[in-house]
């Protein structure tokens, strides 16, 4: 059923299924029986009306046309007619969500009427066992209709839409990471020292550098020899009782994922906590309602489904796109091109074909979105959308009316007049019958309500009594420590800084001799902002170690012009199909020399190096792949001739340029 194709965003292919005949072609011809799912054996009469009321006419739909009419005219051949083997009426229901107030956002009013309108069809339909979600598009919304889901008493669960950074212990355990990686991480230590687990770690009060590095070697000698979960446990057995419910929830979540992740391979600090910051957990215990967005409700159903969450524009935004890509003909082949995302006015004919490809993939996966979020309904199905946004103009919002909100508007046509109101909203659409909610019902009391709700299994890491699993792991832990020793060892961070603090300060100088060179204000922010950590007087140290540099006669010849004509282009960015694969970097320093046609003639790489070494062989087996690879990209970018690439290493501490072969 390519209706139901909301993969994309992780390589999959609609088309591969629509063009089967041409994917298996001969010497080995496939004859296929191709069977369009439109016959549905889990929804109502009235949720099939519902779905299309809004598909029926999808080829013609307006706002899909605007966004992409490639999209429209794909997605109109998929659909056919639906039709249900069940005989209930059950209920559809379209509701034009009310304009926000003055101190509301639209989320806020989203949230308000979709957690108003689930405690209601959970009114209804407790005591009958009947099962409610509420699908939205994006997680951030999970939590924030959990959380007012729960106080207003209602039994619910999120599915992945929790953060395990979201109670402040969990922060502070994540802080112990920070700080193994980082001595001088001023922030974490602090975050330490005013948390709980200040006396575990040994932190005085206001922690020095000295006692900061102290507890750093600490931390990890912890780590390395015993692993991040088996430390992570034993503080949070040993805080169990200063928690509330949700944060021993979270801690117990937080440990049972740093074992996963452990187990799974050997992962640095930094390693660990970019996985962990990232990680999507349940929220605990079980509900009537349950709150998850549309990808993870593939392949479930629900009695009532509540669909939500719609105002987003459907057609990718060159700010939230890093690259646009078109594939081959060939549905199951390679990438063939690839660039930058540009902004509209800024699109030449090439980009634009490959903007208009991506656009019609991201269109078309959006209305296969709603498809699956409208047909996960069993007996009723409500749809909530959000009014079309207008700019200050008066003018309607591009994004607004490019919606899946403004394609359900398009397709079910205006509210009739004196069209019922519920909850603030409008009835744009009905079909079937929706009893009212109890006027009536018994208080709920909070505390007998989480009592129901188990907060969480027991904890999946056992150490008292010295369990078995435990055992094991800890002794073939100690069995590798060595191995594992290397992942907490701190790399040389004053080399790095410093070759990272020289970098931003030559990222400053333009053609020497021509151009001022930079202000020591100008080169103490610059450096500010690469190396955060760094105090007013290391930056001073680089500052003057920039300035010593730069007064070498071999540095300033090696950054003047070399020409006239001659174009800097300082931190060149270029991104690129190789292999297959995205290939994406920065030249340090490109120089163009061009004729007056404006061809390029000669091209010079330069990529700064904070090492003294100035040896050719040395520095060409080093980093003489990486500027190969450079000059590849400037013969792509600008067609100039591989031999008029000059490749050169300027090497800070050794005051010398070097040319790579």
């Amino acid at each position: 059923d390519v209706k139901q194709s909301i993969y994309g965003w992780r390589g999959g292919e609609p088309r591969i299924l629509d063009e089967l005949e041409h994917v298996t072609s001969p010497p080995d011809p496939v004859e296929f029986d191709s069977r369009p799912l439109n016959h549905s054996y889990r929804s109502s009469l009235s949720v099939i009306a519902a779905v299309n009321a809004v598909f029926d006419d999808i080829g013609r739909n307006r706002a899909v046309v605007a966004a992409s009419p490639p999209a429209a005219a794909e997605f109109a051949k998929w659909f056919g007619t639906q039709s249900t083997a069940r005989t209930e009426p059950g209920f559809g229901l379209f509701l034009d969500l009310p304009p926000k107030g003055d101190d509301e956002s639209a989320e806020d009013v989203r949230i308000r009427v979709a957690v108003a309108r689930a405690r209601d069809h959970w009114l209804r339909l407790r005591g009958s066992g009947g099962r409610i979600a509420i699908l939205v598009r994006r997680n951030k919304t999970v939590g924030r209709l959990v959380a007012a889901l729960k106080r207003q008493g209602v039994p619910v669960v999120g599915r992945g839409g929790g953060s395990l950074l979201d109670t402040e212990a969990n922060l502070a355990l994540l802080q112990s990471l920070h700080l193994a990686a980082f001595p001088e991480d001023r922030a974490a230590a602090f975050d330490l020292a005013t948390s709980p687990l200040r006396g575990f770690i040994g932190l005085p009060q206001v922690p020095g550098r000295a006692a900061r590095r102290q507890a750093s070697q600490r931390l990890r000698s912890w780590f390395a020899s015993r692993g991040v979960a088996s430390v992570f446990d034993e503080w949070r057995r040993a805080l169990d009782a200063e928690l509330g419910p949700r944060e021993v929830v979270r801690m117990r979540q937080l440990v049972a994922a740093v074992e996963r992740l452990e187990r799974g391979a050997d992962r640095t600090p930094i390693e660990l906590l970019e996985l962990l910051s990232v990680a999507k957990v349940d929220d605990p215990g079980h509900g009537a309602v349950t709150v998850l967005n549309v990808h993870q409700s593939k392949g479930l159903e629900y009695d009532v489904v509540i669909v939500t969450d719609l105002g987003e524009s459907i057609v990718p935004m060159p700010a939230r796109q890093k690259i646009v890509t078109q594939a081959s003909s060939d549905p199951a082949g390679r990438l063939v091109r690839v660039s930058r995302a540009v902004a509209e006015p800024l699109r030449w004919c090439e980009v634009s074909a490959l903007h208009d490809d991506e656009q019609r993939r991201s269109v078309r996966e959006a209305l296969c979105v709603l498809y699956v979020a409208l047909t996960r309904a069993r007996d009723g199905l409500e749809v909530h959308l959000e009014p079309l946004a207008r700019l200050k103009s008066g003018e309607e919002s591009a994004d607004s009316s490019r919606s899946l909100a403004a394609v359900c508007r398009e397709s079910l046509g205006e509210p009739e007049e004196g069209a019922a109101e519920i909850e603030g909203c409008t009835v744009r659409w009905r079909h079937g019958h929706l009893a009212p909610a109890p006027d009536a019902v018994d208080a709920l009391d909070r505390e007998e309500s989480e009592a129901d709700e188990p907060i969480s299994p027991a904890p999946r890491l056992q150490v008292v009594g010295g369990h078995r699993t435990r055992r094991a792991r800890a002794a073939s832990r100690q069995a590798g420590a060595e191995e594992r020793q290397r992942l907490f060892e701190l790399p040389p961070r004053d080399a790095l800084d410093r070759g990272q603090a020289l970098h931003a300060a030559f990222e400053l100088v333009g053609f020497v001799g021509e151009d001022p060179l930079p202000t020591d204000e100008s080169v103490d922010l610059k450096i500010a902002a690469a190396c955060p950590g760094r105090d007013a007087e290391w930056r001073r140290e680089r500052i003057a170690e920039f300035r010593d540099a730069i007064e070498a006669d071999e540095v300033r010849a090696a950054l003047a012009r070399p020409g006239p004509d001659a174009e800097l282009r300082r931190e060149h960015a270029f991104l690129r199909v190789l292999g297959g694969a995205v290939q994406e970097g920065a030249i340090d320093r490109l120089v163009l020399e061009r004729d007056a046609d404006g061809r390029v003639l000669r091209a010079e790489v330069l990529d700064y190096k904070s090492g003294s070494t100035v040896d050719p062989a040395a520095l060409d087996q080093k980093h003489g792949d990486q500027l190969r690879a450079y000059r590849d990209v400037v013969v792509e970018q600008f067609g100039v001739d591989p031999a008029a690439v000059r490749l050169c290493i300027l090497a800070i501490g050794g005051r010398r340029l070097v040319e790579i072969g």
